[in-house]
C-alpha cells in the first residue's frame, strides 16, 4: 500500500520521480525471483479506481491561524503526522452541512482505524461551532479559518472577505500534502462514505 500511496503522490507532482524498470536489466531469462518481484511491484502499484480527484498541481499545508470550537489555536503542525479530511462547509448549523457532519460523525471510528483525521473548516466563530458539535455529537475537530488561509489556499475561497467557504474536501498525507480533491457538486448524504472509501484504498491494510 506503500507503494500505492508513492504512485498517487508522484502523480500529483509532489514526490520526485523513480526509475523505470528496464525489462532488459530484469534477470536472466527463466529468472523465477525476478519474475515474480516484477508481478508482485506491478500488482501494488497498479492504479485503483479512486472517487477523488488527483490536482493538477503540487500543493502543500501553509502556514496558518485557526481557532478549533474550543478557541484553542490552530496551524500547520495540526495537519502533519497523519492523513487528514479538511471538509470545507458553508456555514454550521445548517440542513446540508448538518447531514455531511453528521455522516464523518457516524464513520469516525471507521477513519480513525485508518490513522485518518477529521478536521470540518468553517468561517463561523468557535461559539457557534461548539454549540453545533454539543448539538449533534461531533467529537472531531471543528475550526474556525480565521484568516481564511486554508480556504484560499484550497480554493474554498476566492476572495479574503468571502462570507462563507464553498463546499468541497480535500484528503491529505501524513506530511501535509494534497492527494485528493472533492469540488463540484456533493451529495452530503454520501460524501463522507466516498471519503472513507478512498482512504481505505489508500490507507488500508
Amino acid at each position: 500500500m506503500t507503494l500505492l500511496i508513492a504512485a498517487l503522490v508522484f502523480s500529483t507532482g509532489c514526490a520526485e520521480p523513480g526509475s523505470k524498470d528496464d525489462p532488459q536489466d530484469s534477470g536472466p531469462a527463466g529468472d523465477d525471483t525476478a519474475s515474480d518481484t516484477a508481478v508482485d511491484t506491478a500488482v501494488d502499484t497498479a492504479p485503483v479506481n479512486l472517487i477523488g480527484t488527483p490536482p493538477e498541481a503540487a500543493i502543500d499545508a501553509p502556514e496558518f491561524a485557526a481557532q478549533n470550537r474550543d478557541g484553542a489555536a490552530r496551524g500547520r503542525a495540526d495537519l502533519l503526522g497523519q492523513p487528514t479530511v479538511m471538509w470545507f462547509f458553508p456555514s454550521a448549523d445548517t440542513p446540508g452541512c448538518t447531514v455531511e457532519g453528521c455522516g464523518y460523525r457516524d464513520l469516525k471510528a471507521q477513519f480513525d482505524a485508518l490513522g485518518v483525521q477529521i478536521v470540518g473548516v468553517g468561517f463561523n466563530p468557535p461559539e457557534a461551532m461548539q454549540a453545533w458539535a454539543e448539538d449533534e455529537g461531533f467529537t472531531y475537530e471543528l475550526w474556525t479559518d480565521t484568516d481564511r488561509t486554508l480556504a484560499l489556499t484550497y480554493g474554498a475561497a476566492k476572495r479574503p472577505d468571502q462570507s462563507s467557504p464553498s463546499r468541497i474536501t480535500m484528503l491529505l498525507d501524513a506530511e501535509g500534502r494534497l492527494l485528493l480533491e472533492y469540488v463540484g457538486a456533493i451529495d452530503t448524504g454520501t460524501h463522507p462514505n466516498d471519503v472513507l472509501t478512498d482512504c481505505e484504498a489508500l490507507f488500508g491494510p
